[in-house]
């Protein structure tokens, strides 16, 4: 019996299935944009002609080319088989191995929200999520905050105390920061990265700055999209830095002391 799935899906995320030619005979596995109803990318495991076929719309509905670079792994019993969801590309892994001929990029520059297929999928939550032109930078900032500081900032870019308390040195607290941030950063609307992905490399590279990148970040950055991903995340590192506002509390002035009279 096939399993309908329909998941909710962030970059980072990784949709895992068992990798078995018989299991995946005919299956097509479909990641989709919920805001413009859009197919942004759909893989199709055709084991009789031994390819794996991507693909994805147009705004408009209509199939683009298809891409059949790698042929057909060797998917043999008992291997696992990973689409690991990144800022513009899909990634396939068997049993870990990254299959480079298979990268398969959004032409739409969106990224998916929701992962369906009659294949019973699961999906490993924010596992990889990163944003290559601003990792390493952001580490190594990160490694020069102590602790306290550290646990603040996990805490702010939305991490539980439970995952806090269990992080048992200090290089997985910059990991757990760094996760939750992009996690933040690939939920920011995809309106937003259009409109974004719409201005000029100079228009960009100012953004970025006034967001707090520096000139090497910039420089760093191979294209537009690169750039739409530095600013976004700086904007959700500036957030997470902001001290938190202090409540207002209502001071009722006392009624001046009157003499009793005598």
């Amino acid at each position: 019996m096939q399993v309908f799935s329909f998941i909710e899906l962030a970059v980072g995320d990784v949709v895992e299935m068992e990798a078995t030619t018989c299991r995946l005979y005919g299956q097509d596995i479909n990641f989709t944009d919920s805001a413009s109803n859009q197919l942004v990318a759909h893989w199709s495991f055709r084991c009789r002609e031994k390819v794996v076929v991507r693909n994805s719309k147009s705004a408009g509905g209509s199939w683009l080319a298809e891409q059949r670079a790698g042929g057909w792994p060797n998917f043999v019993h008992n291997t696992i088989c990973e689409l690991r969801v990144y800022p513009h590309h899909i990634e396939m892994h068997l049993d870990g191995q990254h299959l480079s001929d298979f990268d398969f990029k959004y032409p739409s520059g969106i990224s998916p929200t929701h992962v369906c297929s009659k294949y019973d999928l699961v999906v490993r939550k924010g596992v990889v999520a990163k944003t290559p032109a601003v990792t390493e930078a952001a580490d190594k900032e990160l490694l020069e905050l102590n602790l306290g500081e550290l646990r603040k900032r996990a805490l702010a870019a939305g991490a539980t105390e439970e995952e806090v308390d269990n992080a048992d040195a200090k290089k997985r607290l910059v990991d757990i920061v760094l996760q939750k941030e992009a996690q933040k950063a690939a939920q920011a609307s995809n309106k937003e990265r259009k409109e974004l992905l719409e201005l000029s490399l100079g228009e960009l590279r100012k953004i970025a700055m006034a967001a707090g990148a520096t000139e090497k970040d910039v420089d760093n950055a191979e294209n537009k999209q690169e750039l739409v991903d530095i600013v976004v995340m700086k904007q959700v590192q500036k957030a997470a830095d902001a001290p938190a506002k202090e409540p207002k509390v209502e001071v009722t002035p006392s009624a001046p002391d009157v003499d009793p009279p005598k």
